[in-house]
């Protein structure tokens, strides 16, 4: 994109968050520390998806635009929320659980791309236990096969894409978007590129991956696939 430099663009930022009130105030800070540098105008939006402690005072007081699911919706619709709501020309998300580093917002919003992903694996360094790791591999190992795209993470949500390429993506998933962002676009004839990111380890809490977060990620890939041809 190498829209950052020209400080003409505008940037939205879009943080799903459920309990993670001991993470988001940094995050949200971290990503006003850097964006600040850009020139640019941008937005800090959190999503609060239904969480039970203070993710939503945090993120407040910290600066975003926070805006709050009543009960827990899974992350693709707090994304959606988030979306309707933002102004930017680019649209990044990220994690609030601090494994996404806002210092990398740079790499990921220089990519020249309609679509850029932040890549664990091009670093070598994913972040993930064994099971996970394997099971991202089996998903994007799968997607380079039925779409001929030579990606390395496309489960990575630390990603940047066009707002004109983003209306164009038609996300049906209530579940995790990431894979059906990445098959839609491919669809759509979009470029999609990557950028090599360090993930940072969780700090707190736990992940909410849940057990049928295999079965309903097979079941995206195929969905999306059939949809798209």
């Amino acid at each position: 994109m190498n829209f950052w430099v020209v400080g003409m663009v505008k940037i939205s930022v879009v943080i799903p968050a459920c309990n993670e009130e001991k993470t988001v105030g940094d995050v949200v800070k971290g990503c006003f520390d850097v964006l600040k540098s850009f020139g640019c105008e941008f937005e800090v939006i959190v999503v609060d998806d239904g969480s039970t402690d203070k993710t939503f005072k945090v993120a407040k007081k910290a600066g975003a635009k926070v805006f709050r699911h009543k009960k827990s919706l899974g992350q693709a619709v707090a994304l959606k929320t988030g979306f309707k709501h933002c102004f930017g020309d680019i649209v990044v998300t990220m994690d609030a659980d601090g494994q996404h580093n806002p210092k990398l917002l740079k790499p990921i919003l220089n990519g020249e791309a309609d679509m850029v992903i932040g890549s664990r694996y091009l670093t070598g360094k994913s972040g993930f236990g064994f099971y996970r790791e394997i099971l991202d591999k089996i998903f994007i190992s799968l997607i380079r096969i039925l779409t001929g795209l030579k990606l390395t993470d496309t489960q990575s949500m630390f990603r940047a894409i066009k707002r004109q390429a983003l209306l164009k993506l038609n996300i049906k998933t209530s579940y995790t978007m990431s894979t059906e962002m990445v098959i839609k676009a491919w669809g759509e004839g979009l470029t999609i590129k990557e950028v090599p990111i360090e993930a940072l380890s969780r700090r707190y809490g736990k992940s909410h991956m849940g057990i049928l977060f295999p079965i309903k990620t097979l079941l995206i890939i195929f969905r999306s696939i059939i949809e798209v041809r």
